[in-house]
């Protein structure tokens, strides 16, 4: 039995940015500051103080690496005691460098950080049923893109549905049913889907479970790890390296830390490398031509401090022309379509009327691209939104 077990990353390399870590925090957050969790939260807790409960996530998750939460482990007795010493243990573990952002934590471990923090602040508590009742339907609706995610087969290249071929089944970590459209054989969701969780009483819990040992322990002969990184999912390759019916583990490496750490750990013997980045790129179907594109970078300066300000970032020249110099005409004529749109539906001149920056914000943000550079695009191609 051959298997193909895929996991986020595969979404990011066909969908882009928007499915990042970082991209679903920034449009959760964007989202709540509108006030599109207003209603979802039962009316108790207001969109500003909801964005400051979500910027404190990298705080908390500091606090917890000191051990600072350690004490709330006396909140609870027998099973769920010894239940919350694992979970502040492996949490530990997980993340040994320095949390700057509360996309450098996973996003199933925003829950634990939220749950401790209201633990700790009793004074919260009619906020803290609400968000943690329906925290679990932000974060969906974050992760899915509003739905947009179930899309992604769209771009995907006809190879990767031949190499996919290739195997008797395909297990996924992620949520999303794209590998549906392109695989015609069993498909095992280890988390089930987006329909599954939208309908689930226990949400919140599911979406927080590390691994699905009894289901990884059906697997044997070869599986094919894609999109999965050992950093963040070692639980996962723990189990497959215990599984003794594996006698081959193919895990396609996303950078060279990632392979020395694969090296370092496991069976040379079973485990066989190969790079992701070689992987996805032999089966691109001539990938997409960028132009050159011709800048008046006289005015740049001035613009990005505008763009910056609109977007309450602090995007560098280098930063934005990095970011810029991805997209082809075809992207920016499209970004200019869709931010003309928002302005004929709300009546606004520009981009960053009072009335539609939000939304231009948030679309943004559903692109996967930053906001200061959607505020630039629509500056310096004002011709194609006009």
């Amino acid at each position: 039995m051959k298997t193909l077990l895929l996991g986020g990353a595969f979404n990011m390399q066909f969908g882009g940015a928007a499915y990042s870590d970082k991209f679903v925090f920034l449009r959760m957050r964007q989202k709540a500051k509108m006030g599109g969790y207003f209603t979802l939260l039962n009316q108790e807790v207001a969109p500003d103080e909801l964005v400051g409960i979500l910027d404190e996530l990298p705080s908390i998750a500091t606090d917890v690496k000191e051990g600072t939460y350690d004490d709330v482990v006396t909140l609870f007795k027998g099973a769920e005691a010894e239940t919350m010493k694992e979970d502040l243990y492996a949490f530990k573990n997980q993340y040994p460098n320095p949390v700057q952002e509360a996309y450098d934590v996973m996003p199933k471990d925003w829950f634990l950080l939220l749950r401790l923090f209201f633990l700790k602040h009793e004074e919260l508590k009619p906020a803290a049923d609400a968000i943690l009742g329906g925290f679990a339907t932000m974060l969906i609706d974050a992760l899915s893109n509003s739905g947009r995610i179930e899309t992604i087969h769209e771009q995907i290249p006809f190879k990767v549905k031949t190499f996919m071929g290739r195997f008797d089944q395909l297990y996924t970590v992620n949520y999303d049913q794209n590998p549906e459209h392109l695989f015609s054989k069993k498909i095992v969701h280890l988390y089930g889907t987006f329909d599954d969780l939208m309908q689930s009483e226990t949400a919140a819990y599911d979406m927080q479970k590390a691994v699905i040992p009894d289901l990884l322990d059906e697997l044997e002969d070869e599986v094919h790890v894609a999109g999965i990184s050992v950093v963040r999912k070692g639980p996962l390759f723990e189990h497959l390296a215990g599984n003794e019916k594996l006698k081959k583990i193919v895990v396609y490496y996303s950078g060279e830390d990632e392979k020395q750490m694969l090296e370092a750990h496991y069976d040379k013997k079973r485990f066989r490398l190969k790079s992701a980045k070689k992987l996805w790129e032999g089966m691109e179907d001539g990938g997409k031509r960028v132009e050159k594109k011709k800048l008046n970078t006289g005015r740049l300066g001035k613009l990005l401090e505008q763009a910056n300000q609109y977007a309450e970032s602090y995007l560098t020249e280098d930063e934005f022309l990095r970011e810029y110099n991805q997209f082809t005409n075809a992207d920016i004529t499209r970004f200019c379509r869709m931010i003309r749109e928002e302005m004929d539906a709300a009546g606004a001149e520009t981009a960053v009327d009072e009335h539609i920056l939000n939304e231009v914000y948030y679309l943004a943000l559903q692109e996967g691209v930053l906001p200061a550079v959607f505020f630039m695009i629509s500056f310096m191609h004002y011709d194609k939104i006009r």
